[in-house]
């Protein structure tokens, strides 16, 4: 099933792809800064696959019930051209890794139907909090546009938790 992008899901897209290839690594919800993909995570990562062979960037994790839950964007090799990230969400243990989902690009995720409701909600929550970073409080506020489409679930619980979605609501 395809889902038409909202105007802070395009945003998030967007800024994610410029911090990814600024920055050439990215945050972890834990707030550490991560160069590489984990070990634990390299043999679920096809690193031959067309998607992957621009490289890959670890956007955010979480941690349910004794498993961790990776979002990692990987980019085709195609330096010249503008391209967009594909998505691939890992939930790993001690010793396996497996592949929830590997997107084609473009594509629009509910993370949800992939890995648990709190998961989805922590990789939401820190793509917002790097938007709130950048954009500072009340221009990210004014970029919602809730007219067209209402907030998933898992966005909405990922903004209260950063003190938002009232103002959000309150501007529409």
């Amino acid at each position: 099933m395809k889902y038409r992008l909202t105007h802070p899901q395009t945003l998030l897209a967007i800024a994610a792809l410029i911090a990814a290839v600024m920055a050439g690594s990215a945050l972890t919800v834990r707030a550490q800064a991560e160069t590489s993909v984990p070990p634990v995570v390299e043999p679920c990562l096809d690193r031959s696959s067309p998607l992957a062979a621009g490289g890959a960037a670890l956007m955010a994790t979480a941690t349910v019930e004794s498993t961790d839950y990776y979002l990692i964007y990987t980019y085709e090799d195609s330096p010249n051209a503008e391209q967009y990230p594909s998505a691939l969400l890992v939930s790993a243990t001690a010793d396996t890794c497996d592949v929830a989902l590997w997107n084609t690009p473009g594509d629009f995720l509910v993370y949800a139907n992939y890995v648990p409701f709190e998961a989805a909600v922590k990789f939401h929550e820190i793509q917002f909090s790097r938007q709130l970073d950048r954009l500072g409080r009340e221009a990210f506020i004014n970029a919602f546009d809730l007219s067209e489409l209402a907030l998933l679930e898992e966005e909405a619980a990922a903004l209260e938790r950063l003190g938002v979605l009232e103002a959000i609501r309150r501007n529409q």
